[in-house]
């Protein structure tokens, strides 16, 4: 029987507010951008630091692995 080998995906160690920092998209149906606020920075045991936001569902993703996901932009107020 062949062995499956699964790649470890990193484990987040530890995370902080995040403050000022907006992922910006691409509104697919317009053309035009859009902004979300960033909730949390993580830290996971590589040592790799990821952007966090959360939706009105409560689901966690880093936005920059959405196809639409354009930039970060810091310093913004949060709407």
């Amino acid at each position: 029987m062949a062995k499956i080998i699964r790649e470890k995906k990193p484990k987040i160690i530890q995370i902080i507010p995040a403050q000022g920092i907006v992922a910006v998209y691409t509104d697919e149906d317009t053309g035009g951008e859009f902004k979300c606020p960033v909730q949390v920075i993580a830290l996971d045991d590589e040592g790799e630091i990821e952007l966090i936001e959360f939706d009105s569902s409560g689901w966690a993703d880093s936005p920059a692995t959405a196809s639409n996901f354009l930039r970060y932009e810091f310093g913004e107020d949060q709407e």
